[in-house]
């Protein structure tokens, strides 16, 4: 009725089917003697994932009110896609317990993924453990207060291959570019590598589970150190390349830092319960080699010694109060649109000449959530929250209702406080045509802080038991 469909109609069809399958064979055995108690599993596992993807478009209604496809005369898209991928895994797990005091965990497994080429497909990856539950001693019989304490350590290795596509390893065409009756095939943008194999994960954990005052407070705290090692990123290609990228495994990086979890019982009787519970998490991350000085992608710049998370931009300076022109801190003192603010500030009305630097990491201070209940006999109140405190997120979304007009497209309200005559103090420029490019520029004037509080749910319940 309207739009580029009209007068004569269009109908349009999509179908998808994913199927997802899982084959498991388990074998367990365990077995104790006397104070050593033993646990062994082995296991084979076959995962395969289908994706069947139909969809097509006809133009020429004939009968109203009636949008099957074959209520149309004319075929102007018929398009159908499938996709697999398949994983095969062997492991085996070895635990042993010394009277539930000592305990010692070693496990290992070999993954094939189809995502890679046949030579690189396979990985191995091991693990250890080991567990002292020091609440058992007879040392800490004169410690009444403490309930429970145990000690803990891992170390192990586990592989990542998600992010890649089903088919990093292979050099794709695009089909269904054909001239008339003449057909047409064309290289994807993105370039196969065929000695792609598995990022790996090294992490180290050491922790303390404790219950303490009657099991009234309980917790754990756990410090962690994961390095990884040939990092699966999508590195740009020149243009004369012909594609615009292609996956490698480049480079390590590290995320070490502390997790604390505590649970405690704020107030027990017999028919009241306020229970309050908070874990926090803090970590810093480190890229610590790459195959190349730095690779540049969107906000960020990758560089050893620096993290994936640190925000590469164009540094905003302001706005001019004189004219409402957008600053940004000069790269060059010499360059195109170079202004003296305040007698020492160096700024250019240029985004060519505008300063590249690190502005910020999205990686905040702390992150965690709160969770607690209150029961009074068979109802129980309870809520959950998430909660995050520093970091930086760029906000994109903003910045595309900040534009200096474009006929149809929403402003935000923010742009009435923009600049409008000499003397206005104010961080949005002024609007008008000449500044289409600079106005909406990506640079650090979008990054927002990123700390919340976010309250995933509240529920009151009654047990009628």
């Amino acid at each position: 009725i309207i739009g580029d469909g009209a007068p004569a109609g269009r109908s349009s069809k999509d179908y998808q089917t994913v199927v997802g399958t899982t084959f498991n064979q388990l074998l367990n055995y365990t077995k104790q003697f006397g104070r050593h108690n033993f646990d062994v599993l082995a296991g084979h596992e076959s995962y395969k994932e289908t994706q069947d993807f139909l969809s097509g478009t006809r133009q020429g209604q004939v009968v109203d009110n009636n949008y099957e496809l074959v209520n149309f005369t004319t075929t102007t898209n018929l398009s159908s896609q499938f996709d697999n991928r398949r994983i095969e895994s062997y492991f085996a797990n070895v635990k042993y317990d010394l009277d539930g005091k000592y305990f010692v965990t070693l496990g290992g497994r070999t993954d094939g993924n189809s995502r890679f080429s046949p030579d690189f497909r396979w990985g191995r990856f091991w693990s250890t453990s080991a567990a002292w539950v020091v609440s058992k001693e007879n040392f800490m019989e004169k410690l009444r207060f403490v309930n429970f304490l145990k000690l803990r350590a891992s170390y192990g290795t586990t592989g990542n291959e998600a992010g890649i596509g089903f088919y990093a390893w292979q050099t794709l065409y695009n089909l269904g570019l054909n001239n008339g009756l003449t057909p047409g095939v064309i290289a994807s943008t993105a370039l196969g590598n065929d000695s792609l194999s598995w990022e790996k994960n090294k992490q180290f954990d050491i922790g303390v589970d404790f219950e303490l005052f009657g099991n009234r407070l309980r917790g754990q705290v756990e410090y962690f150190n994961r390095v990884s090692e040939d990092l699966l990123f999508s590195v740009p290609l020149p243009v004369s390349s012909g594609f615009s990228s292609v996956f490698k495994n480049v480079g390590s990086m590290f995320n070490r830092g502390f997790e604390i979890q505590l649970d405690g019982d704020v107030i027990k009787t017999r028919n009241f319960t306020w229970t309050l519970g908070i874990n926090a998490t803090t970590f810093k991350n480190q890229i610590t080699r790459l195959p190349q000085q730095e690779i540049i992608s969107g906000t960020k710049k990758l560089m050893a010694g620096k993290s994936i998370n640190d925000y590469w931009l164009r540094e905003w300076y302001g706005v001019d109060p004189n004219d409402g022109t957008a600053l940004f801190k000069a790269a060059s003192g010499t360059g195109a649109g170079v202004r003296i603010i305040k007698g020492t500030d160096t700024v250019s009305t240029s985004v060519n000449n505008a300063r590249f630097n690190y502005v910020g990491s999205a990686i905040p201070d702390w992150y965690g959530a709160i969770n607690t209940s209150i029961r009074y006999k068979s109802l129980t109140l309870s809520a959950l929250a998430n909660w995050q405190i520093g970091g930086l997120t760029y906000d994109d979304t903003y910045a595309a209702f900040m534009h200096s007009g474009t006929y149809g497209a929403s402003l935000h309200t923010d742009m009435l406080r923009r600049w409008q005559k000499p003397g206005d103090i104010t961080n949005v420029p002024r609007m008008d045509n000449a500044q289409t490019t600079i106005f909406g520029a990506t640079s650090s004037r979008w990054l927002t802080d990123a700390s919340f509080l976010n309250i995933q749910n509240i529920s009151l319940a009654w047990d009628s038991t």
